[in-house]
């Protein structure tokens, strides 16, 4: 459940940016109240899910899938530019996080193995 909470919280994390644009200097009142609700929930989700998980991992995630969303809301609905360079980027942060998370577990059943 809390990594379930911290990608909840990361995917509204990588809404926030756009939602910030759309307020447009937060006088768009049909924007402003969702860019608001979206960051309090976020960090009251990440907030709950660092009970569990540590502290280095979930807000590396965090910030990871804020930067992958945010990146791929760009591309998808800005119009911003999918280079290669970009791409290969993300890649690479998706691979970096995806180990930060095996370790998480590898770290977890290690523990309980020894009976800390």
């Amino acid at each position: 459940m809390h990594w379930f909470a911290l990608i909840i919280s990361g995917v509204l994390e990588a809404f926030f940016p756009m939602l910030m644009i759309r307020s447009e200097s937060f006088t768009h009142l049909f924007y402003t109240p969702f860019m608001l609700i979206s960051i309090i929930t976020a960090v009251i989700l990440m907030r709950y899910s660092m009970k569990v998980i540590p502290l280095a991992v979930a807000y590396i995630v965090w910030t990871a899938m804020g930067i992958l969303g945010t990146s791929l809301i760009g591309i998808l609905l800005l119009d911003e530019p999918a280079t290669v360079l970009k791409l290969v980027s993300l890649a690479i942060i998706i691979i970096a996080v995806s180990g930060l998370r095996i370790t998480a577990v590898i770290s977890s059943d290690n523990q309980n193995n020894t009976g800390s």
